[in-house]
């Protein structure tokens, strides 16, 4: 199983890659992530997750000729 790869059936992601995650995606140094709201970086991370379900939709279409 693994989060990267979309295989993870463990419940929610581990804190560790959410942070990792939301700082890459956002450019955010380990102190921005830590200054920032805990509800900024749940709304943050779901939005995230919601591009990424659309790029992998449009990807899933493409190949198959949609």
């Amino acid at each position: 199983m693994s989060i990267v790869d979309g295989t993870w059936g463990s419940g929610a992601a581990p804190q560790e890659f959410v942070a990792w995650l939301l700082m890459r995606e956002m450019h955010w140094s380990w102190d921005d992530y830590q200054k920032t709201p805990p509800y900024v970086r749940r709304f943050a991370f779901d939005f995230i997750q919601l591009e990424f379900d659309e790029q992998e939709r449009r990807q899933a279409e493409a190949q198959h000729g949609g």
